[in-house]
Formats: C-alpha cells, structure tokens, sequence
C-alpha cells in the first residue's frame, strides 16, 4: 500500500494557480519539502532526504497530478507531458498544466487561487529509510530512497489528518516493526546506547561510499553512516528475517513436541539458507 505524506507548510510550498505562456492555467509548487521535520499521526518524526527522489526522476517515472488522490480526477501526466518534476535544495517541485476545456480541472485552479485548496500531496514507496530510536521522545524517521512515485497533487487537507484506519494501522505496524527489529539486534550485538540507529538499505553496499562496516551478525550487520554507528538490515532480508522469526517459533515447539531433543526442522534450515544466500549477495 502506498504511503501518503502532505506538505502543509504554507509559507514554503508556493502552491499557486496562475495563467502563462499564452495565458495557459497552471498549478504548481513544491509537493515534498527536504529536510522539514513532519510529526507522523503523533507516532515518529519524519524527514526527506534531499536524494530521496533521485531515482523517480532518473527513471522518467509516470507520474499523475491528482487532486485529493482520486485517480478518477487526473489534472496532468508526466508522460503526457502535462506534469513537469524538478528537485532542488528545498524539496519536490511540480508543475501542472491544466486543462482550460475541463470544467472539473478549472474549478480546482480556482479554488487553489482562491487559497481554498492550499496543500500538496504525494503517493509513494520507500525503497531505503533510515531510523533513529529514542528514549524520551518520538522515534524519527528519515526516507534516504523512494523507489515509486504515483501521484502528486493538490489536496484539501493534509495527508496525515485526512488518512483512513487502515493507513494508520499500517503505518503504526511499520513502526512498531522497525522498532522491533532494531531491539532484537540491539539485544543481539550487546549494544545498550552505542548503537540508536537502524538503516534499511536496497543497494549494494560496493555502490555505497557512505557506509563502513564495522562487523556482520546473523541478518543485519553493524556499520557507521556518516560516522554515527547504526544496524543496517538489507530490505531484501525483511521478509526473510521475519520467515526465520516464525521458523524458530516453529523449532522450538518441534524441539519441544519431541522431548527436547535438538532437532532442526526443515522450515527453520530452509530459512537459514536463503537468509545466508542473500547475506553473501548483498552484505558482501
């Protein structure tokens, strides 16, 4: 499912209706602000990184402006040529040519000129993400990597307050996964405050220069980013590690089940093999 995040700062978004070349209606401004600190349904902090969107816009991805998401109410595409995207050191700037013939597309630029429709949103992916655990506050997340952009557009309100139960409830499991996960291996590697930080990674590490590793445990391994030490779980492994989870659940009833000799089942040796395979793939 994919995720949604708004930008609501009113003074920086520069969402703006307005008419140019040959007096053609536009609407535009940033749909994703860098480096801005968003609080996530009261559950984490939430930034974007300033390459976040790099890849969508390498790979000329199809994009569609959509006004309150509805895939029903395109304003414009980017492989219509309709929708223009550009990154700069504030954040995700869209440009939107709107239909002068279609009545629907013209109320929504007037309704942005009248300043009734004021934010942005987008639909995304995240590919990598970074997260930073604390003890006292909100845990923070930072998306280093979005590997599908659907939809970006004006919006009546903001993503995080217009959301449904469902997106709640999945980004509250996203986070109380990511927080587990980091635990476990906090508990494993024996690190108490060392280590706060947990980096889902997609890439190879050989294409990462700003990553060190420091020591490689079973699933994840301990590196430094930008010098700060952190656990680093290839996102190819998440599904895998969580295979293993169930597996050992799985061993240990078995183990129980037969006096408590040491057997191994064939769920829990199936998922130590792919789990090393892709270790050696991507964590070498």
């Amino acid at each position: 499912m994919p995720e949604l995040r708004s930008n609501w700062n009113l003074n920086l978004s520069k969402l703006a209706a307005e008419k140019r070349d040959e007096n053609k209606p536009l609407i535009s401004g940033y749909a994703a602000m860098y480096n801005n600190p968003e609080v996530i349904m009261g559950l984490f902090i939430e930034r974007i990184a300033p390459q976040a969107f790099d890849k969508v816009l390498s790979e000329r991805q199809d994009v569609v402006t959509l006004f309150n998401h509805n895939p029903d109410f395109p304003l414009g595409r980017t492989e219509a040529g309709t929708l223009r995207l550009r990154t700069d050191a504030t954040g995700l700037f869209q440009e939107t040519d709107v239909n002068p013939e279609d009545t629907d597309a013209m109320n929504v630029w007037r309704r942005v000129q009248r300043g009734e429709i004021r934010g942005q949103s987008f639909a995304f992916m995240v590919r990598e993400a970074s997260w930073k655990f604390n003890e006292d506050d909100l845990d923070e997340r930072e998306i280093l990597d979005i590997s599908q952009l659907f939809d970006v557009g004006p919006v009546t309100y903001p993503a995080y307050k217009a959301t449904s139960i469902a997106a709640r409830s999945e980004a509250e499991q996203m986070h109380k996964q990511a927080r587990a996960q980091f635990e476990r291996a906090r508990h494993d590697y024996g690190s108490k405050d060392e280590v706060r930080t947990m980096i889902v990674l997609e890439s190879n590490l050989e294409q990462r220069s700003d990553l060190k590793i420091t020591a490689k445990r079973d699933g994840y391994a301990v590196a430094e980013h930008r010098g700060v030490p952190c656990f680093l779980f290839p996102a190819s492994l998440q599904m895998l590690i969580e295979e293993q989870s169930a597996a050992r659940a799985a061993e240990k009833k078995l183990n129980v089940d037969n006096s408590g000799k040491d057997l191994i089942s064939p769920e829990i040796a199936r998922a130590r093999c792919r789990i090393k395979e892709a270790e050696l793939k991507i964590l070498s």
